[in-house]
């Protein structure tokens, strides 16, 4: 419980919420690629082969990279366990700048002259993740629901959804002046000075 309650943790700011709506918005493109074949990707079947065949990683690996961009980026978005899915991406980033593209230098290839893209997008990726890991979700996420949950239910925080009936009343004691009493006029029955003083607090 310790440990879901550490990856769960988080407060209610802004920081956070921008960090990772951005890092989940920009990696989804690239995740629907590798998985659907979407803005001009070649899909699950496609990639797996291309990580495993020319790049030589190990199966496991490669589809634990194509999930990391595509279920992290979707968690990332809705802030349901973020932490992990943050963890993920950066690990993916780490990995394509060392293997990839730590030798096309740190500029992406804007004029064509490189080999390759350099990692100043993945640098960019890896700061946003790490905000996520050390912050949490942050606000309007999931996490933060859940974490509210836990803590009602360990009793840390009372539940915002348990009220008390505002029309309890305690009954009076021996020698204490009933408030349905209070101002009826003289000589009517009980039930008509009660009836008449809800009429009173209706008006």
């Amino acid at each position: 419980m310790k440990a879901v309650l550490t990856l769960l943790k988080t407060d209610d700011s802004f920081a956070p919420l921008i960090a990772r709506l951005t890092l989940g918005l920009l990696m989804f493109p690239h995740g629907a690629q590798k998985v659907f074949g979407s803005f001009g990707g070649y899909g699950f079947s496609a990639t797996m082969n291309f990580f495993t065949g020319q790049m030589h990683i190990p199966a496991l690996f490669a589809f634990l990279a194509i999930a990391a961009e595509f279920a992290g980026s979707i968690g990332l978005i809705t802030g349901f366990l973020s932490r992990v899915c943050a963890f993920g991406i950066a690990v993916v980033m780490l990995v394509a700048t060392l293997l990839v593209h730590a030798s096309n230098g740190i500029f992406m290839n804007w004029s064509g002259n490189q080999k390759g893209e350099g990692f100043e997008y993945h640098l960019l990726a890896i700061g946003l993740a790490l905000v996520v890991i050390l912050s949490g979700a942050g606000k309007w996420s999931i996490d933060r629901l859940l974490t509210r949950r836990l803590d009602v239910q360990r009793g840390i925080i009372p539940d915002p959804d348990l009220r008390l009936p505002s029309d309890i009343r305690l009954a009076p004691q021996d020698g204490e002046p009933n408030p349905y009493q209070l101002n009826a006029a003289p000589g009517l029955p009980e039930s008509k000075r009660i009836g008449q003083q809800g009429a009173r607090g209706v008006t």
